[in-house]
């Protein structure tokens, strides 16, 4: 099982395949799929997605203490659904996470940190009101109160071997309604994906991959970390595309910082993470993994002193691994043969 890190985050192969085909994106962006804020507070269980059964088709969210004790599974989703890219509430009591279904839809939804009952959160649209629409890699705002999110809608082109005419990163409240739109591209031109919340609240991060101009092929070039105000005004880049950055930009809780990976140029193997501060200063690179390692995405811990990332050392399914800012103490967290991805480190409650 495999991940797209962009545009489209979090999904595996056999599923974007499909979402593509029948004109329906999928996701979760680049990532081995949330730009999100890491609430600042005390460490508390760590989120992540686990493809799983014999199959290997079917996704829940799980969540796990640091140390690698107390795994439990949130969500039990039905067969060939894929639960994926969760994101703890600031205060840590629920998890928002993106949802996709054998129908190919792609919706957002909530769960309590206690399991039960999941809840749609991103509005419903009319009969006939919405073509191919799509919501995905969700992120709670610093104070709860909002969502940023990518969406994708319109018709698709070629007779319906293509992606909806439209992606755009939205923020709604954390109740599915006023929305706005911050960044929106056509998808033949570029995708944006893994949108994540500054502390203070007044900055997205996200990533944002242009395909080749007008060729109508759908392999993007190298992607870039982007910063945007939460209103959508002084969009700016702070990666260089030849870094091919990516996966998920994570604000560090105390702003100073955004945590991405680089993605392979060409293949599935190697990148390496990256912290750079929001101005595009000052990148520094955490790891030397080297071309064989799986990577997927990773974010900070809530006390800033750590990192949790998804990792296979030699290619195959990643498990979950913390390690310091320098790069230092790798440490596995889970140990199954199962696909771990999708990682967010939740506060201490």
């Amino acid at each position: 099982m495999r991940t797209f890190s962009f545009p489209l985050a979090g999904l595996c192969r056999p599923a974007l395949a499909l979402a593509l085909a029948a004109a329906v994106a999928l996701v979760a962006a680049i990532a081995s799929t949330s730009a999100h804020a890491t609430a600042p507070g005390r460490n508390g269980p760590i989120a992540f997605h686990r493809f799983y059964g014999r199959s290997g088709v079917t996704a829940g969210i799980f969540v796990i203490n640091p140390d690698g004790t107390g795994e439990r599974q949130l969500t039990h989703p039905e067969f060939r659904t894929n639960d994926e890219a969760p994101d703890f509430a600031p205060d840590g009591s629920n998890v928002i996470f993106s949802r996709h279904e054998r129908q190919n839809r792609d919706t957002i939804q909530r769960v309590s940190v206690n399991g039960g009952a999941v809840h749609r959160l991103d509005p419903v649209c009319p009969i006939g009101g919405c073509q191919h629409e799509g919501a995905y890699d969700a992120t709670y705002s610093p104070d709860g109160k909002q969502i940023a999110f990518v969406r994708i809608w319109g018709p698709t082109p070629r007779g319906g071997h293509g992606p909806p005419k439209f992606n755009a990163i939205y923020v709604m409240s954390a109740r599915g309604t006023h929305l706005r739109k911050v960044v929106s591209e056509r998808s033949l031109s570029a995708f944006v994906a893994s949108p994540g919340w500054s502390p203070d609240g007044k900055q997205i991060a996200f990533a944002r991959a242009p395909f080749r101009s007008g060729s109508g092929d759908l392999t993007p070039r190298s992607s870039a970390i982007y910063v945007v105000g939460a209103r959508g005004k002084g969009m700016r880049r702070i990666t260089q595309p030849s870094l091919n950055g990516g996966d998920r930009p994570d604000f560090s809780p105390d702003g100073t910082l955004i945590l991405f990976h680089s993605l392979p140029k060409s293949g599935e193997l190697g990148g390496e993470y990256y912290t750079v501060h929001p101005d595009g200063s000052a990148l520094t690179q955490l790891t030397h993994l080297g071309p064989t390692a799986e990577l997927a995405r990773g974010c900070f811990s809530p006390d800033g002193q750590s990192v949790v990332l998804s990792y296979a050392p030699n290619g195959g399914n990643p498990d979950l691994y913390t390690m310091h800012l320098d790069g230092s103490a790798l440490t596995q967290v889970t140990h199954t043969q199962a696909w771990d991805s999708s990682v967010d480190w939740g506060p201490a409650r």
